[in-house]
């Protein structure tokens, strides 16, 4: 998707149809990123949580969690279970997830402030 709302003003964007439409389109998938990221933040260490959610936090299939976690899928088994550790490792390993890149960024900038 072309980042409408860097590459225009604000004053080229409001007034235009098509260019206020993409800018909200960007924001609302910004805002859903930004919900996941800090769903996966606030996942209490201890916990668990099937790889069909993790899944669906980082918009990828199942099976692109299960091969980067090198899990030996149970044949009819849909609940595995992952922690927290490893549902954060998936972030770091994926690239093609827009979630995974964001709380990339979000980590980084964490430890630059500490």
């Amino acid at each position: 998707m072309t980042k409408v709302i860097e590459q225009h003003t604000a004053m080229e964007i409001v007034g235009n149809e098509e260019l206020e439409r993409l800018a909200q389109q960007e924001m609302l998938q910004r805002t859903k990123v930004l919900d996941k990221v800090r769903e996966i933040f606030t996942f209490p260490n201890g916990g668990f949580i099937s790889i069909s959610t993790v899944a669906a936090l980082y918009d990828v299939e199942e099976m692109k969690v299960i091969s980067l976690l090198r899990v030996e899928e149970l044949e009819g088994e849909h609940n595995l279970l992952v922690s927290r550790l490893d549902m954060l490792s998936v972030g770091f390993l994926l690239s093609e997830s827009e979630v995974a890149q964001e709380l990339r960024n979000q980590l980084t900038n964490i430890r630059e402030v500490n």
